[in-house]
């Protein structure tokens, strides 16, 4: 879950920009890779192609060489029973048969000769190929080392590239912890304060609905007073007018009254 999160966190923090050059820079990196490694795999299979089709042609000609060799072992085996016969066959006629002789022996020379010649022929050009196929061969060889020598001069540029990438990228994520963990402080005080906040706004509002019971009331005992007061004095009027008419009743029938009487009556 912990991972999780900071790999979220990592991806919010990344802007879309960096991620997207991040991975065309990877993928950059795979791609000539690939294509590296394509390259060194063609060249490998063109090697071994062209040393079998040496050892096919060296095969092939040295198959020509024994054949000759046969060949010319088989003529002169031929010859030497041929003069063989013809001497056990013609000791009489040695000139008739020795200007034969000199005469096969010439031809036979002269094959020989050819053959020789061609088989000379043959090696030089065997050689001439060989020669050739080595030097193709040291070619593609030093093509080849050259080609590994850059392909390893690359992958350590690209593998210190990396290095460096992923330093920045250790560095950059513990920047974004710490400042992950100052988001959370600050987070807490805020909810704090917020806390704090509406605590005083459920007191403001408590208090506000006090006063306005407090003013309910104060109308209230007031419109009670007022009341109260215009009742009292209603029935302090009507004492009153009680009074005065039974103090006229009085003085009608006794004029000459106590004054006493009067002033308790005043």
């Amino acid at each position: 879950m912990f991972a999780l999160r900071r790999q979220m966190y990592l991806r919010l923090l990344t802007t879309p920009e960096q991620e997207a050059s991040r991975t065309e820079r990877l993928r950059a990196i795979w791609r000539h890779d690939n294509k590296n490694l394509v390259t060194l795999a063609t060249l490998r299979a063109r090697l071994a192609s062209l040393l079998q089709e040496r050892d096919t042609d060296r095969q092939q000609k040295t198959a020509i060489i024994e054949q000759l060799e046969q060949e010319i072992g088989s003529v002169e085996h031929k010859a030497t029973e041929d003069i063989a016969n013809i001497i056990a066959e013609t000791d009489g006629d040695i000139t008739a048969e020795s200007a034969s002789y000199h005469m096969e022996r010439d031809r036979l020379q002269r094959l020989f000769e050819r053959n020789d010649t061609g088989l000379k022929q043959l090696r030089a050009a065997n050689r001439l190929a060989e020669t050739a196929l080595k030097k193709r061969k040291y070619k593609i060889e030093s093509e080849l080392e050259n080609w590994l020598q850059k392909y390893d001069s690359e992958m350590t540029e690209k593998t210190e590239e990396i290095e460096s990438l992923q330093a920045e990228f250790e560095a950059e994520t513990a920047e974004r912890e710490e400042y992950d963990a100052k988001v959370e402080a600050i987070r807490d005080r805020y909810d704090s304060i917020i806390l704090k906040r509406e605590r005083l706004e459920e007191l403001r509002v408590l208090e506000e609905q006090l006063n306005i019971k407090k003013e309910s009331a104060a109308v209230y005992i007031q419109y009670f007073w007022r009341r109260y007061r215009a009742h009292k004095k209603h029935k302090k009027g009507k004492k009153g007018k009680k009074g005065k008419k039974g103090a006229g009743k009085g003085g009608k029938k006794s004029k000459g009254g106590s004054p006493k009487h009067k002033k308790g009556k005043k």
